[in-house]
């Protein structure tokens, strides 16, 4: 990455500093969660990621459930974690701190639910309507209509017809 920009009537030089390469300390000591989100991607010494993750959770949540779920900031920490590919860090952060934080309660987690339940219920209709389809199919068979009408009204392919 470039550390310096040169133009004509204008020069300046700056140092690059990585992330990486400051304690974690130094952001998560800030009183703008802006900058506690930030200790993620610093350098955590000797420290697990897990621990640090929570220290971040804790000050961003401030020990309250419905601060930490509803939180902006909790969704971009969930980003930024993802990029260092500390998904199971978080996990077990989370689990640390369980006295506030509740999967059940987790957005995402009742995203999840809710969209697996969806899913089920539709399954559920469409196979509902496919036997009412085969059941009729049935009945068109025994009235001898033609294949290509009972596809026409059933929707089902000549081939599930002819099985039948």
């Amino acid at each position: 990455m470039p550390s310096k920009i040169d133009l004509p009537g204008f020069k300046y030089e700056y140092k690059l500093i990585s992330f990486s390469e400051l304690p974690y300390e130094l952001f998560l000591s800030s009183d703008e969660p802006e900058a506690q989100l930030l200790a993620v991607l610093a350098n955590f010494g000797d420290k697990e990621p897990a621990e640090v993750i929570r220290a971040i959770l804790e000050k961003i949540g401030k020990g309250d459930p419905d601060v930490l779920m509803g939180n902006k900031y909790y969704e971009q920490l969930r980003v930024i974690v993802q990029l260092r590919k500390l998904d199971k860090e978080l996990e077990m952060a989370m689990d640390s701190v369980n006295t506030f934080w509740r999967k059940e309660r987790d957005i995402l987690f009742k995203w999840g639910k809710k969209e697996g339940l969806e899913k089920g219920i539709q399954k559920g209709i469409e196979k509902g309507e496919h036997k009412k389809a085969l059941e009729m199919a049935k009945e068109m068979l025994v009235e001898k209509e033609p294949l290509e009408r009972i596809a026409k009204y059933t929707k089902l392919s000549i081939k599930e017809i002819e099985v039948l």
